[in-house]
């Protein structure tokens, strides 16, 4: 009985005590990230993209105070540019966008006489589209760009009496 009691005392007692072994290394030490300083930006570089919207227009008059219809368009297109950044904030850049116009096809008729003989006239006109080419230079600090803008625009647009 002795032998039984000694027995279920000394697993016990091992059971309960933590095992400690010495070929076991110390925790490793983590450190804090390294330091990363905040981005330097930079405008130099290439850029595609797309852009919707609408286009509206006041008066249309055509100068025998007929008027046509003021009604919005929707507009749709791409641009594309590149940029240059030099000495270290200026920004140089040059950009070429198109853009197309939906529904633009507007025509009145009106009764009078052109050249000398009396009908009935329809003035149509058609805007097809929009483009531009332009450049520009600015200043960047950090996200930020102020720049001035110039260039080239021009409309597809056509006008016909019958």
């Amino acid at each position: 009985m002795k032998k039984i009691l000694l027995g279920t005392v000394a697993l016990v007692a091992l059971g309960a005590a933590p095992a400690l072994a010495a070929d076991l290394a110390a925790r490793p030490y983590t450190k804090a990230p390294a330091y990363a300083p905040a981005p330097v930006y930079n405008w130099t570089g290439f850029y595609i993209g797309g852009h919707i919207g609408g286009a509206f227009s006041g008066d249309n008059s055509i100068g025998t105070g007929v008027t046509a219809s003021d009604n919005g368009k929707f507009l749709g297109g791409v641009q594309a540019g590149y940029d240059w950044q030099f000495a270290p904030n200026w920004v140089l850049g040059v950009e070429g966008q198109y853009s197309w116009l939906s529904g633009t096809n507007q025509s009145v008729a009106f009764g009078g006489t052109l050249n000398g003989a009396p009908g009935v006239f329809t003035y149509a006109d058609n805007q097809r589209g929009l483009a531009s080419v332009t450049g520009r230079l600015g200043y960047t600090w950090g996200p930020a760009l102020l720049y001035v803008k110039g260039g080239w625009a021009y409309a597809d647009y056509s006008s016909s009496l019958t």
